[in-house]
């Protein structure tokens, strides 16, 4: 397992605990307006 996959506590640094927080606190979202199956991107 650790030959193929870093260890479970090795994935994430300390430095991704405040994205983490950020994540948790506000939703996040993406809005992509479509019309007639395709994207409307501007006027």
């Amino acid at each position: 397992y650790g030959a193929v996959l870093p260890e479970p506590e090795d994935r994430m640094g300390g430095d991704d605990m405040p994205a983490h927080i950020k994540s948790s606190l506000l939703s996040t979202s993406l809005m992509l307006p479509v019309s007639h199956g395709h994207l409307l991107l501007g006027t």
